[in-house]
């Protein structure tokens, strides 16, 4: 089930994901409106942080908390 475009807020904090699931999330991250909201995605196995799915969500409105 693709998450939807319209999404304000995502907490996938304390969960497994990894640069391969950040990379897989860029695509989906594309297709959002700009619009305020905040991604937590704190507590990963690896963080977000200088990834390209941060810049996108960043440059789309989002706060991204790595």
């Amino acid at each position: 089930i693709p998450l939807p475009s319209s999404l304000t807020y995502l907490g996938l904090g304390g969960n497994q994901m990894t640069l391969i699931g950040y990379t897989a999330s860029e695509t989906w991250a594309s297709s959002l409106s700009v619009s305020s909201g905040t991604m937590d995605f704190s507590n990963n196995v690896d963080s977000v942080s200088g990834t390209t799915l941060e810049t996108i969500l960043i440059s789309k409105g989002r706060t991204v908390t790595p």
